[in-house]
């Protein structure tokens, strides 16, 4: 009898444990089925779509800001490039005025243009009338009281043709290297043009 009633037992334990194993495999294949699902519907081609043109606009986004990025360093350099050149045309000098200065065109507003016949008639009366030879020698090489007009290196005026004429006409009241004062016109009376042409001779020596 009691071996009857244990098969009996370990009969129902056996129905039980099959049950219990069959009801965890049908919760496990349920779940797996939902996940199946979820995912499914997750990746609709809406979704797909939508995800593709998300990018797209990303990527049209970062190519136009980083267009407009160079663009603006582009305009930001353009002003500091004109700003150097407008710089550099200030300060180099024009050929004219270098030429003024040096007074390579030999001209003047009140005497005009410097000419052979003028430096002749010059020559005439740098060591005649004007009384230049004095202090500068005849031949304008100077001297212990006046400066070598030959060499082309001034003390009180620039050199050019205008230069000369105003200091001829003015005289130098106190030299700065040599003892004697210089008088307007060497101390003559010489007319406008005799000043022109004693400047322009003058003018030659160092030419």
């Amino acid at each position: 009898m009691f071996t009857a009633f244990g098969r009996l037992s370990a009969v129902v334990m056996v129905l039980l444990l099959f049950s219990l194993l069959s009801f965890r495999c049908s919760r496990e294949d349920r779940a797996d089925h939902s996940e199946h699902s979820d995912t499914t519907a997750m990746a609709t081609p809406e979704k797909i779509e939508g995800g593709i043109e998300n990018l797209a606009a990303g990527d049209s986004a970062a190519q136009s800001e980083g267009t407009s990025t160079e663009h603006s360093a582009h305009q930001s350099s353009e002003p500091k490039d004109s700003v150097a050149k407008q710089k550099q045309v200030e300060t180099q000098p024009s050929d004219n005025s270098v030429e003024e200065k040096r007074g390579v065109t030999g001209e003047d507003e009140a005497c005009g243009e410097i000419t052979d016949a003028r430096i002749k008639a010059g020559a005439t009366l740098f060591v005649g009338k004007a009384n230049c030879f004095t202090c500068h020698k005849g031949n304008g090489t100077g001297s212990a009281l006046g400066p070598d007009l030959t060499d082309n290196t001034w003390i009180h005026i620039s050199g050019d043709y205008s230069s000369i004429i105003d200091n001829i006409r003015t005289g130098v009241k106190l030299p700065i290297e040599y003892p004697t004062p210089m008088p307007a016109m060497g101390g003559a009376k010489l007319t406008d043009e005799e000043v022109c042409a004693v400047a322009a001779y003058v003018w030659s020596l160092s030419r």
